[in-house]
């Protein structure tokens, strides 16, 4: 199992957001609360998000190209992936060539894990190896916003549970988490039923201001 930290945890081996000017507190259920937001004025960071990316197809290759022209007059803080990084394991065809640009701008990668990345060696270490996550888990500052990464392929792993409790308890500012598997889905994956016991109520009692995840597509 990994062995987490008060940071990380230690790893065996198109869409774009923002962290907004204006930070929203809202509910992590799957109906909108009714409630009206606080609001709290910070500095924008803009953010590169894909996820469900890894296949060396035609398709990834036009997703990187607009995340690339976009990308190409802005200030980007970093590019986060929501897992499933690699289909297949031909490491140049899912990632150096369609998003080597990624790295020639400097711009950081956060990656976060998904089921597809660990269904072979070789692609556990191509995301190592390509991405360089520091962990399986782990917090990294984005702009004046905290991105916790979680590995929702291990929701119940008992070091991963006590570090988010530890971490969410200390963090002050603007939180984004984000973990492969969604908690609530309408898709063909559905709900994924032990992050919405677990997960989502210490999300929703930190009032994490946004959750990406992908899989469910």
């Amino acid at each position: 199992s990994a062995a987490g930290s008060s940071s990380t945890s230690t790893p065996p081996s198109t869409t774009t957001t923002s962290v907004p000017t204006t930070a929203v507190s809202t509910s992590l259920d799957p109906v909108a609360s009714t409630d009206l937001p606080t609001t709290t004025t910070l500095p924008p960071a803009v953010v590169l998000v894909v996820g469900d990316f890894g296949d060396g197809s035609n398709r990834e290759a036009s997703v990187a190209a607009a995340m690339r022209a976009y990308a190409a007059n802005r200030d980007i803080e970093a590019f986060v992936t929501t897992g499933d990084n690699f289909y297949i394991d031909d490491v140049d065809a899912a990632w150096y060539e369609p998003f080597g640009w990624v790295e020639d701008a400097g711009i950081r990668v956060l990656a976060t894990w998904g089921n597809h990345d660990v269904e072979t060696d070789t692609r556990r270490n191509a995301v190592q190896a390509a991405l360089d996550p520091p962990g399986w888990w782990y917090a990294e500052d984005i702009g004046p916003a905290t991105l916790v990464v979680l590995d929702s392929n291990r929701v119940d792993d008992r070091e991963q549970l006590t570090w988010l409790e530890e971490t969410l308890a200390t963090t002050e500012g603007p939180v984004v988490v984000s973990f492969h598997h969604p908690a609530h889905s309408c898709g063909w994956h559905g709900s994924t039923e032990s992050i919405t016991e677990l997960w989502v109520p210490l999300l929703r009692a930190a009032g994490v201001d946004l959750v990406l995840s992908g899989h469910s597509h």
